[in-house]
């Protein structure tokens, strides 16, 4: 998971520039009728956001006692992320702000599309709350779809207010066997609070990344087996852990819990892989 800097801006502008061109008079008026609630649940969203307590917001029927569920959502999906409409700008802006348009969920694919971190069928007052709204990509939102944590530990990661990347928790270990492979786990340290140690895990096989990140290393394996033998063949084994390590070195500064990390990192710590193992890489 990567962290994001949360979005500058307010339910309360989102949902001005969604209703604002409403043709029909009587759902304008209802729906404007609560854009106070909408900006007071937004402040109390973040406040549990930020202690971590979101699994704590009850789902809603609709929003106050005329708005219905399938009205917001109506919101969302024909104002705030359809083409052409003025609030569109607002679901761009947030689809774009990760770093180099990776998804934060996966921290592997491309972002395509927003993500309810509270789902909008049981959460209608977050429909269109920037802070609920998250980059991703289409395999990791249809994963969530309509999943409600209902305790501190199954929440999954929230880039807008966990960051996990001031320590490595991705680890990987070589299969030494013919061909090899790569196992990647969850391993977050020890100083970590209990419940955070635990939700990263839960996020790891919630959103199956151990199989992702596996076969994302049996393509990248494939990829360097030959230079790998070369490397081998013209200075020797040694060599071929030396180079490992450098590309080690070389994706931990650029993120230290990325695959490419955690999968270089174990490859370079196998005697058995730098010592001869690479050869039996099935291409």
């Amino acid at each position: 998971m990567r962290s994001l800097i949360k979005p500058t801006q307010k339910a309360k502008t989102v949902f001005a520039l969604c209703t604002g061109n409403i043709q029909d008079d009587e759902l304008k008026a209802k729906l404007n009728a609560v854009a106070d609630t909408i900006e007071a649940e937004e402040i109390r969203y973040d406040e549990h956001g930020e202690n971590a307590e979101l699994f704590q917001l009850s789902g809603t029927n609709g929003v106050g006692n005329d708005v219905s569920t399938e009205e917001m959502i109506w919101l969302y999906d024909n104002k705030l992320s359809k083409k052409g409409h003025a609030a569109r700008k607002i679901y761009d802006e947030i689809r774009t702000s990760s770093k180099h348009g990776i998804c934060p969920l996966c921290a592997h694919r491309d972002v395509s599309t927003l993500d309810h971190y509270l789902a909008k069928t049981i959460h209608p007052l977050y429909a269109i709350t920037p802070i609920n709204l998250l980059p991703a990509c289409s395999p990791c939102n249809k994963t969530k779809l309509a999943s409600q944590p209902d305790n501190a530990v199954d929440q999954t990661l929230h880039p807008y207010f966990d960051n996990v990347d001031h320590a490595q928790w991705l680890k990987a270990q070589v299969v030494e066997e013919t061909p090899p492979g790569v196992l990647f786990f969850a391993e977050p340290p020890n100083d970590w609070p209990q419940v955070l140690r635990e939700r990263v895990a839960n996020h790891f096989k919630f959103f199956k990344l151990e199989e992702l990140y596996a076969a994302n290393a049996a393509r990248e394996l494939a990829n360097i087996c030959h230079y790998l033998r070369r490397v081998a063949d013209d200075a020797g084994s040694e060599a071929v852990r030396s180079h490992l390590e450098v590309q080690a070195t070389s994706r931990r500064v650029a993120e230290i819990n990325s695959w490419e990390t955690a999968m270089y990192e174990a490859l370079a710590a196998s005697e058995w892989f730098w010592n001869g193992g690479h050869r039996s890489i099935a291409v």
